[in-house]
């Protein structure tokens, strides 16, 4: 059913997820927000004899004349709007609208136009099937070879790390290597002997190649899944997910105590350059970052409430001045994405 306060005289689909509507008011529905408009400039304008809001409506528009007001009713009839058109069209909106008035003349209908980025409906491809048919990393052997290349990797560390400190000049080749016995494991932490040490290591190791393999297997996963994506992402998702790539690309950089500039002038690049090769991966992150959500709807796999708290509490523990809507959203993000990881890699 039509709605009574607005007509729709055009809607059109745009490239990257935007939609362009043609909205007509009536000028009578304008003329409801004629008290309102009065009373917001009545609060803007000085006039001798008069407080700040308390300007007669006669004496408002004496000042500021007719078409002001007018405009002033127009604009607050169109945001009143915005959210019962979006409602009426059902547009999960990305962004907030952007807005053209095409006519503007008293006595007339009011005529503008909204631009609006949309929430893409994506259609998910046969996430199960494609999770099977992933080959999927097991391995977590670690020999004894392994072993002995970390221990050997463990003392020319030592060994280059002595000679620094003693000022002599590092002779990779001739590099002379500690004994690995029981008193130089009892050097590198709580460790009563060399096979205590190397029981450990192998446990850390192992541990390692679990985590590696997990992330080799859910980024093939995903990769697959994602190929199989084909609508068209929001130009204003993939420039969010590329401006948070260049982000965390400056903090990584500013760790090593190294200016992003610097860095970039070395490898002979600019900053839209860098943006631009990173395009591809962005549009990628985006479509997952979509996905993820969309499965864990179809598995109905709800993250438990109080997890979401224990996480929440602790971050706030780390920053207190940290948003807790924000935190709430972002755990349970992180958490949804793990559970729905965690549902694929069973298969």
């Amino acid at each position: 059913m039509a709605n009574e306060k607005y007509k729709l005289t055009k809607k059109e689909n745009l490239a990257g997820g935007e939609i362009q509507m043609e909205i007509e008011v009536s000028f009578d529905v304008v003329q409801g927000f004629r008290t309102d408009a009065i009373k917001e400039i009545s609060s803007e304008i000085e006039i001798d004899g008069f407080r700040k809001g308390s300007v007669p409506e006669r004496i408002v528009v004496q000042k500021v004349g007719e078409m002001m007001v007018f405009e002033k009713s127009s604009y607050r009839a169109i945001y009143n709007l915005i959210p019962v058109i979006l409602a009426d069209e059902k547009i999960d909106a990305l962004t907030f609208p952007n807005i053209t008035v095409t006519k503007i003349v008293p006595e007339n209908p009011l005529e503008f136009k909204m631009n609006v980025v949309c929430m893409p409906e994506i259609s998910l491809p046969d996430y199960k099937k494609i999770a099977k048919s992933v080959e999927k990393e097991k391995d977590t052997d670690v020999t004894e070879k392994e072993i002995d290349e970390y221990i050997d990797y463990i003392r020319r560390q030592r060994a280059q790390g002595l000679a620094m400190s003693e000022g002599k000049k590092i002779d990779n080749e001739n590099l002379e290597l500690p004994t690995f016995d029981d008193e130089f494991v009892k050097t590198l932490g709580d460790f009563k002997s060399v096979d205590e040490f190397k029981t450990k290591l192998k446990e850390n190791m192992i541990e390692e190649k679990k985590l590696r393999n997990t992330e080799s297997n859910r980024i093939k996963i995903i990769e697959g899944i994602v190929e199989k994506v084909s609508e068209e992402m929001p130009s204003v998702l993939v420039e969010q997910e590329t401006e948070r790539m260049f982000a965390k690309f400056k903090h990584d950089i500013e760790r090593f105590r190294m200016k992003p500039e610097d860095y970039l002038a070395q490898i002979k690049k600019t900053e839209e350059e860098l943006k631009k090769e990173w395009h591809t991966d962005a549009v990628k992150r985006v479509k997952m970052n979509l996905i993820l959500p969309k499965i864990a709807e179809a598995e109905k796999l709800n993250v438990d409430e109080h997890e979401i708290e224990h996480e929440v509490k602790h971050l706030k523990e780390h920053d207190s001045n940290i948003d807790e809507m924000h935190a709430r959203s972002y755990v349970k993000n992180v958490l949804t994405n793990e559970a729905v990881f965690k549902f694929l890699e069973t298969l």
